[in-house]
């Protein structure tokens, strides 16, 4: 009977699941498949606003890219203008002044003034249309090329123009403090006399012959080519498929379009229906200042008009419409081809959902049969159980005696109250932890354990708990027998009965205190320095934060930032060693910490670097400054506490919030941009952030970026600074000098580059390639007859470098060149950076044959010492020496002195600088063997070389 009913239940279930399975999946296919056709159908309307508002986005800011170029170029004209007369007029003097000195004592004032007009009267410039004019401080035209028939007739006698004004203005500008000046003024262009249009032109006395020279140009021919060269460069612009840039001129011109260059020139009254309709539609929409507008238009590289929205923006300054636009097919087509790719991707999906869906009924099926099997198995089972079940309860006497000794050896303490929360049972782990006996606490309330740092709401708390739950779990602080608290561990649950009814409450815990005082040191670590017990440079960032913030919340408060970095820290721990430092570093941070105020927060960030946050206040940099004072005074006093004795000094850098900072990284940066600033300034000292630290920052990695490209796009090239023997002025030798001609064509000092090519390593092969050009053009030169040895600069960085013997030998092998040829020049603040390691690697390019030149000899303070230890072959004299001669004493002295040792020592000298005969004279007196300068010649390219060595020769 019972294996009957067991067969009919496994075949009713089986159809029954199966029943189940069948319409689960129907109602759970059909779900998703109408859920999935409503997703395609919003996801097709989203990405179609999405991609009209991304063109429409992007078309914009094109737009706004090509006006504010067009802005910028215009603006800049003037700029632009002013510079070319005022280097023009630069140039006019140069040349004026080479003629004065050479021709000053042949001929008379007036032949001289005849000689510069007419050596100027053919320079022209800006198109032909430029030139040089010469007026006297009494009015009367000197030079003027285009009418020379009104030279020397007085501008004032002009009763027909506005050319006495003119002449007030140029004399205005004249008798400035400098002597030079930018003069405005309305002015006729040639064969157009009936208006006059603005013109800028640039003055300058020349004083010897108390002549004005002066250039100018019209203010309207630079902005008619901003305007020509903004055409063209609109008309490079592509985005997206059919995306350009169109110009039209505010009367209805057409300027330029890509898609209608049949229509550029015309008006729109003079175009066809259609696009003279859309010329008027965007001109009117820009008057109303509309920002988009809709229109028919040609489509680039077709002949049907389609419809097309732009953005329009009006340049009232140069009087133009600026128009670009997205066609609505290209949107069209997007939209087609998303649509067919999700439609290949849903009917993909439903497919895999179906095959999905069919494996599963056959999972659930199986399943199903499996279940019904085991079921009629545990039928069968449980009639087995019947018969053991009595031998199980025999059995549970013995296990629950089990249980209790298992309870009493546990290691957590287990306490077991009653339903009136008395103490029925505790285990020894109980008794170890409180110190009270099973005898002392049985039949006690839990309430013997309570520390008193509990609330009432607490243990409330915990009851509400188990009500709820029945268990809770947590810390809690008790006290044992003798008297102290301690943490613990809990978990307390409730036990009942098969009837629901609570029979006991057992609670298991276990002692934290260990645990607790191994999280407190670890929390200690993560948050103070152990060394010296300060805040780390996370507690600090925090702190930043956290001022910064109430900064913001109330204004006119400001924080600041001081960043301290023991000077030469370093010299101490290699002195004294690492354990003398460490003392030093405890002995500064207490000190730091008794210069400050109670609300200030000290902290140390790393080796000898540490920060101070000041409590906000209004008055914050009279607080910072005075605070900086004492951390100097204080920093500065001779070590006693740490055993040392040695004295140190500190550089800081301050930065205050919200000023040079919103953020504590910004802070922290421009806080140690102040203090690199302070070290640079000689240490011992704090230096506020400013701006400008800021700029040369950005402006140092611009330039160690542009380094590593200059060279192969041929920015960096050499110039050759010609060297005389001072007795006969002949042309003896060169000097190889950098210069960097940036795209741009602006010039970069080498001072500019230099310095950080040096400190980014980039000299290496900066310097590498300076060496291979300078023994390349002394070999073109030899080829030629012609026997000048070049001097090239060396950094100390290269000399250093490991390469560096190996480049100079390559070098001289390349191009087959004596080593006479080349000539090192070195400095002394070269010498000094690794003096023993310098020299050692000076001796082993000495043994090549090579001369060794001292650069800036007298400026240093151990160059007589130097020259024991170093074997030179040249002294250059620094320019500073040279200066002042004939009339400084002092430079005289000095120079006689540097002359008279180099002799002594069989060494040659070089005075740098030479821009006057005087001095010139005055050295070859004092028997200085070579000398370069302005006087002979600036730095010229090899080419110019050739020529000053043949007219030399």
């Amino acid at each position: 009977m019972l294996k009957a009913r067991t067969d009919r239940l496994s075949f009713l279930l089986v159809w029954g699941v199966l029943l189940l399975i069948v319409l689960s999946l129907i109602s759970t296919y059909s779900y998703v498949f109408i859920t999935k056709q409503l997703a395609f159908e919003s996801y097709l309307t989203n990405f179609e606003i999405q991609l009209i508002d991304e063109r429409k986005n992007y078309v914009q800011t094109e737009t706004g890219n090509a006006a504010l170029k067009i802005e910028s170029s215009y603006v800049s004209a003037s700029k632009q203008l002013r510079s070319v007369l005022k280097s023009e007029v630069k140039n006019a003097i140069a040349i004026i002044e080479q003629l004065h000195t050479h021709y000053e004592k042949e001929f008379t004032e007036q032949e001289l003034v005849s000689l510069i007009k007419e050596t100027l009267r053919p320079i022209r410039f800006a198109d032909g249309n430029g030139y040089i004019f010469i007026d006297d401080f009494e009015g009367n035209s000197v030079l003027l090329p285009p009418t020379p028939q009104h030279e020397g007739r007085s501008f004032f006698d002009d009763e027909s123009s506005n050319a006495a004004d003119v002449m007030l203005k140029i004399l205005e500008a004249a008798s400035s403090k400098d002597g030079s000046g930018f003069v405005e003024y309305q002015w006729y262009k040639p064969g157009k006399p009936q208006r006059t249009y603005q013109k800028i032109s640039y003055v300058e006395v020349f004083k010897p012959l108390n002549i004005i020279i002066g250039a100018g140009d019209y203010l309207q021919r630079a902005r008619d080519q901003v305007k020509e060269k903004s055409l063209a460069d609109i008309d490079q612009i592509r985005f997206g498929e059919h995306g350009y840039v169109a110009v039209i001129k505010n009367d209805g011109t057409l300027l330029k379009s890509v898609s209608a260059r049949q229509l550029e020139g015309l008006h729109y009254t003079n175009m066809p229906p259609e696009n003279s309709a859309a010329i008027k539609k965007i001109i009117e929409s820009a008057q109303q200042g509309q920002s988009f507008v809709s229109y028919k238009w040609f489509v680039p590289g077709q002949s049907n008009l389609q419809n097309k929205t732009s953005f329009i923006q009006e340049l009232p300054f140069i009087g133009w419409i600026l128009a670009s636009g997205v066609y609505e097919q290209s949107i069209n087509v997007a939209i087609a081809r998303k649509r067919a790719e999700l439609s290949v991707e849903f009917r993909s999906e439903l497919i895999q959902l179906a095959v999905v869906f069919l494996i599963f009924a056959g999972i659930f099926i199986a399943i199903a049969y499996c279940f019904t099997r085991w079921l009629t198995h545990r039928f069968k089972a449980y009639h087995q159980a019947l018969d053991s079940r009595r031998k199980k309860l025999r059995s549970s006497i013995e296990q629950l005696k089990l249980n209790e000794r298992i309870v009493m050896s546990a290691c957590e303490g287990i306490m077991v109250t009653d339903t009136e929360n008395r103490i029925s049972l505790v285990n020894d782990a109980f008794a170890k932890v409180t110190g009270y006996s099973r005898e002392e606490v049985i039949g006690e309330t839990p309430a013997i354990l309570s520390s008193g740092l509990h609330d009432s709401a607490f243990y409330k708390a915990i009851w509400d708990s188990m009500a709820k739950h029945g268990v809770w779990e947590g810390e809690i602080w008790n006290r044992g027998k003798d008297g102290h608290t301690y943490p613990e561990w809990i978990k307390i649950f409730e036990y009942k009965n098969t009837h629901g009814e609570p029979l006991n409450y057992i609670a298991t815990f276990s002692d934290l205190s260990e645990q607790k005082e191994v999280q407190s040191q670890a929390n200690y670590l993560a948050d103070y320095d152990p060394l010296t017990d300060l805040p780390n440079k996370r507690v600090m960032i925090e702190r930043i934060n956290q001022v910064i913030a109430h900064t913001q919340r109330y204004e006119g408060e400001q924080t600041c930032l001081i960043s301290i970095d023991l000077d030469h820290f370093k010299r101490i721990n290699d002195a004294l060693g690492h354990e003398s430092g460490d003392k030093v570093l405890i002995d500064i941070s207490k000190r730091l910490k008794q210069s400050i105020r109670e609300e200030d927060m000290v902290g140390r960030v790393s080796g000898d670097e540490f920060l101070i946050v000041l409590e906000p206040a209004k008055d914050i940099i009279t607080v910072a400054t005075q605070l900086a004072f004492r951390l100097l005074e204080a920093i500065t006093q001779r070590l006693k506490e740490s055993g040392t004795g040695v004295n140190i000094s500190a550089s800081m850098g301050i930065a205050i919030a919200p000023e040079d900072g919103k953020s504590s990284s910004d802070l922290l940066k421009n806080a140690n941009l102040a203090l690199n600033h302070a070290k640079k300034l000689g240490r011992n000292n704090f230096q506020f952030f400013t701006q400008s630290m800021n700029e040369s920052a950005t402006k140092r990695i611009l330039i160690e970026n542009l380094i590593s490209t200059a060279v192969s796009h041929q920015e960096m090239k050499l110039k050759y600074q010609p060297q005389y023997r001072t007795v006969d002025q002949k042309l003896c030798s060169v000097e190889a000098l950098i210069r960097w001609e940036k795209a741009d064509g602006t010039i970069m000092l080498p001072c500019e580059f230099i310095p950080i090519a040096e400190q980014t390593g980039q000299i290496i092969e900066l310097g590498e390639w300076i060496l291979n050009e300078a023994c390349c053009q002394a070999a073109k030169w030899l080829s030629k007859g012609i026997d000048l040895p070049v001097s090239v600069n060396i950094s100390p960085v290269q000399i250093l470098s490991d390469r560096f013997y190996d480049q100079v030998v390559s070098c001289l092998e390349k191009y087959n060149l004596d080593p006479r040829m080349l000539l090192l020049e070195i400095t002394e603040t070269a010498l000094m950076t690794n003096e023993e390691v310098t020299i050692q690697k000076i001796n082993v390019l000495k043994e090549l044959g090579l001369k060794i030149s001292l650069d800036d000899f007298g400026t240093g303070y151990s160059s007589l010492s130097l020259l024991k230890k170093v074997p030179v072959s040249e002294l250059k004299i620094d320019r500073s020496f040279v200066d002042g001669l004939p009339f400084d004493k002092d430079d005289e002295s000095i120079c006689a002195s540097i002359i008279s040792v180099a002799k002594n020592m069989g060494l040659e000298v070089v005075a740098e600088g030479v821009e006057t005969q005087d001095q010139l004279r005055v050295l070859a007196e004092l028997e200085c063997f070579k000398t370069q300068g302005y006087y002979f010649s600036p730095a010229v390219t090899a080419k110019e070389i050739e020529m000053l060595y043949s007219q030399n020769q």
